[in-house]
This record gives C-alpha cells, sequence and structure tokens, in this order.
C-alpha cells in the first residue's frame, strides 16, 4: 500500500522520495514473484503533472504486464495502459433544489464509481468554485486558462 505522506525530515525525504521508495519496494515484491494486492492512492501527486503522468503510466504499464491486481487513484487524465477506468461521479448540479450552501453543498457530491470510456477527467472545480462564493476575478482567470488549454489541445 502506498497512502498518504510518508515525509520524513528527520532522514532527509520529500513526500515525493518516500512515495517513490515505497512504489520501489511494491515492483521489487513483484518483480520478485510474490503474489500481491497493490494498492496505491494519488500517485505521483506531488512532482510535476507530466511526470507524474508518466510515472503513473509506467507503473501501470509494469504491474498490469505482471498480471498484479491493483488499484490506483489519480486524478491525472490520460493515463494510457491496459486497465479499468472509473472515476468518482462527482458534482450533481441538477440535483439541487433551493439554495447551495457550505452546510449542504457535500449533499449533491455522488462518490458513487461509474466506469469512463474517456481519457479525461471531469472538469467542475471551477464550477463548484463559483456556487461557493469564490472571488469572481479569481474564477475568470482560471476559465481563461482553461479555455487556452482546450484551444491548444485541439
Amino acid at each position: 500500500i502506498s497512502s498518504g505522506d510518508g515525509q520524513d525530515e528527520l532522514s532527509g525525504l520529500s513526500s515525493f522520495a518516500a512515495e517513490m521508495l515505497c512504489v520501489d519496494r511494491i515492483i521489487r515484491e513483484v518483480k520478485a514473484g510474490r503474489k500481491i494486492l497493490v494498492l496505491i492512492d494519488e500517485l505521483a501527486r506531488t512532482t510535476n503533472p507530466a511526470e507524474g503522468r508518466a510515472l503513473v503510466c509506467g507503473v501501470v504499464e509494469l504491474l498490469a504486464g505482471a498480471g498484479v491486481p491493483v488499484l490506483i487513484t489519480t486524478h491525472y487524465s490520460g493515463i494510457e495502459g491496459r486497465c479499468r477506468r472509473l472515476r468518482v461521479r462527482g458534482f450533481r448540479e441538477e440535483k439541487i433544489e433551493g439554495a447551495l450552501t457550505l452546510a449542504n453543498v457535500t449533499s449533491f457530491i455522488d462518490y458513487s464509481l461509474v466506469e469512463e470510456e474517456r481519457e479525461e477527467v471531469p472538469r467542475e472545480a471551477i464550477r463548484i468554485a463559483e456556487i461557493l462564493g469564490v472571488d469572481g476575478e479569481l474564477l475568470e482567470k482560471a476559465r481563461r486558462v482553461m479555455e487556452k488549454e482546450n484551444r491548444i489541445k485541439k
């Protein structure tokens, strides 16, 4: 299992370094022929997105190729490899009745899992921030960044 923050200031390990050592131990167990179940929460979350995504793809490819049962959670989109993709259904704006407040916002988030064929992750964070009343100028700047990224992808 690789979960949580394994940062150890006393030994000089960053969160990323501690996580990579844990993943390396998992891979060594698999390569030694041990039958294990691998659970990894938010793999490579503490590094830059390009390399983080690449590391997730590498782990998926390596462990799937070894026939190891694996569950990896991630926010990265475009994960390549032979795997089944599930995602949290997420924010259900159509379920809102009455006023949305900080006290009731979580009742409109559906944590059930659905199979996902697409490579992209849902994009609902800016909308949720808007509903919560986050500064409009910040949200507009974030929307412009997203629009620019979408134009570049096309």
